[in-house]
């Protein structure tokens, strides 16, 4: 995680932005997570929207420590990655993403069968073509260390509430993965599931319920709306409910906020 000494909304860049921040509250709010969470936390370096470290990089499956760095739709967000890759340099390899394309990182990407499978959303942020860009890629990386390079599925993002794939959809085990209805065609649901992803759809009256952090067996999320609530419990999760509302006005949440290494 990044620290949120510096979040300010300076600019509305989805449909869920909302409200003017409350900064103490927001600093209490992100210690609350760190803490349940047991994250690593590093200083934040001024910029606005760092906290949401999810976008700025992506970690590789099935390698040594290795990180893509992002590049994001909105250019001053690119200066995050200057603060961020540093500290993944002290864990592994860090690589700079070569294309014009827009690919920001691991909020736009669920991985499968330990890595087997990556599920790239597109349309709101990051592009059809990065899709093809991040397949040419990873092939390069992959065949260096001798390995097959994970299947990279392209599924476009429909409703602009779920712009990137960490708000559109939860992956809650290697083969399953938990979406809202509407999210994604029928066609892409059709097609993660020829690749042996079990697609659960559900109809959420909250943007936010499945920006979902797994840990072990608990996925933890934002404060859910009662019916929400209900429906994840319907599916089986044992939900932890942790609140960063004042994130929530920059139209991110709880998964937004979180980096898995």
């Amino acid at each position: 995680m990044v620290g949120a000494e510096s979040f300010r909304i300076v600019k509305k860049q989805n449909v869920l932005f909302h409200g003017i921040v409350d900064h103490e509250k927001a600093q209490r709010q992100h210690a609350g997570v760190v803490k349940a969470l047991g994250a690593m936390n590093i200083p934040s370096s001024g910029l606005p929207d760092e906290v949401f470290v999810a976008n700025t990089a992506l970690p590789l499956p099935m390698l040594p420590p290795t990180f893509i760095m992002a590049n994001f739709k909105y250019a001053q967000r690119n200066e995050e990655s200057d603060n961020l890759a540093p500290y993944l340099r002290k864990i592994g390899k860090v690589i700079q993403w070569p294309y014009k394309s827009v690919l920001e990182g691991q909020g736009e990407t669920k991985c499968f069968y330990g890595g087997k499978i990556i599920v790239v959303g597109y349309g709101f942020r990051s592009s059809k073509q990065s899709v093809l860009d991040l397949e040419e890629i990873l092939n390069k990386i992959y065949k260096r260390h001798g390995l097959a390079p994970p299947i990279v599925l392209g599924v476009k993002l429909l409703d602009a509430r779920y712009y990137h794939m960490d708000i559109a959809s939860h992956a809650i085990s290697s083969n399953e993965c938990l979406l809202h209805k509407g999210a994604i065609s029928d066609q892409d649901i059709q097609k993660m599931e020829d690749h042996g992803i079990q697609c659960i759809v559900r109809s959420f009256d909250d943007p936010f319920a499945l920006n979902c952090v797994m840990v072990k067996d608990k996925h933890y999320t934002h404060v859910l709306t009662a019916k929400s609530r209900a429906v994840m419990k319907s599916v089986g999760l044992k939900v932890v409910e942790l609140d960063v509302s004042e994130f929530e006005k920059s139209g991110g949440a709880l998964r937004c906020m979180v980096l898995e290494l």
